[in-house]
């Protein structure tokens, strides 16, 4: 996914804190002012079904394809009028900014999340964490040293 994805410290999964600021690469997120229409064209392009929605830069909830095809458009409401913040999850889990990898992916466990957008101390958006971004910190399981054997089978 083309999210912000900088992370502090590689020593280890535990001290490896989850996000910073944007490394020059697009945070993307919509207002919660933008059409539904922009929301939904916005996920066709990013071929994504989720997308943070801010104001003034501060996260106010996610947007999903779900909420856009339940809460509006199977009740026929117009998608040009209909703003983000209108369809919008407005309790939304969370990672600080500050949190270390380890807390975040027990996070993403327990609220079984396909992304979790990153606050800082403000509840200003500073990032997005998907699965991906947790799979390049978890460690690789280690290699077995297990090797196959043959043993003959009495008949």
């Amino acid at each position: 996914m083309p999210f912000t994805e900088e992370a502090l410290g590689v020593c280890c999964f535990e001290e490896t804190r989850v996000m910073t600021k944007s490394a020059g690469k697009p945070l993307f997120h919509v207002q919660a002012i933008d059409s539904v229409e922009t929301v939904a064209r916005m996920m066709r392009d990013l071929q994504t079904d989720i997308l943070p929605v801010t104001r003034d830069g501060c996260l106010v909830g996610v947007v999903t394809a779900w909420d856009i095809v339940t809460r509006m458009v199977a009740a026929g409401e117009d998608t040009w009028l209909a703003r983000a913040a209108d369809y919008m999850t407005r309790e939304v889990d969370v990672c600080q900014a500050d949190m270390n990898m380890s807390d975040a992916a027990r996070l993403f466990r327990e609220k079984n999340r396909r992304l979790l957008p990153v606050v800082d101390e403000d509840g200003r958006l500073v990032g997005v964490l998907t699965p991906e971004t947790l799979e390049r910190f978890i460690p690789a399981p280690p290699v077995s040293t297990y090797t196959k054997q043959h043993h003959p089978v009495a008949a």
